[in-house]
């Protein structure tokens, strides 16, 4: 383990830890009770109370971290796929902007990719112009849909329009 070749630092730190003797002992026992107070009033509790007689701290936190990989992984999956599809921009409004469209595109795809679950860029393009009901886009995302740098690139995909919504609404601002 010493001599293999790791990435980083913590990568090799995590391989070449000792987890028994005194020392560990100790600190694993106060990991648990720093932990324990942590989670004491939350419904997470109940997964760690296993650990109470051991003080297993290491313990602790790995039950918890597969209960939240496990149920907790799939809400959140869950909920960032419904995001995606439930959110909709008809157009620039006090309480919604373009902005906010692009945030809630962009947290939901942030939230699958920590869950390991990227979502490819042409998919997020598709979605991100299918919520898009505001006719003044309309030609816009019949541009993106036929050019392919914007269709594979989310990022220039919503940065295109979100120049354009910025100008037309200047300019009718402008006009009027």
């Amino acid at each position: 383990m010493h001599i293999a070749n790791y990435n980083d630092h913590d990568e090799r730190l995590i391989n070449t830890t000792t987890l028994a003797g005194p020392w560990f002992e100790l600190d694993n026992q106060q990991i648990y009770e720093q932990f324990k107070a942590l989670v004491l009033k939350g419904s997470e509790c109940s997964f760690i109370k296993a650990y109470d007689r051991t003080k297993n701290g290491r313990g602790a936190v790995l039950a918890l971290h597969r209960q939240c990989e496990g149920t907790l992984a799939i809400q959140c999956k869950a909920s960032a796929y419904a995001k995606i599809a439930l959110v909709h921009y008809s157009g620039q409004k006090r309480t919604f902007t373009f902005d906010n469209y692009v945030k809630a595109h962009q947290e939901a795809h942030n939230t699958l990719a920590n869950l390991n679950e990227p979502v490819p860029e042409t998919k997020q393009v598709m979605d991100f112009l299918a919520g898009i009901t505001d006719s003044r886009l309309a030609n816009a995302k019949d541009l993106i849909l036929g050019e392919v740098q914007k269709l594979q690139n989310f990022k220039l995909c919503q940065q295109y329009l979100k120049m354009l919504v910025y100008n037309k609404t200047t300019q009718e601002k402008h006009l009027v």
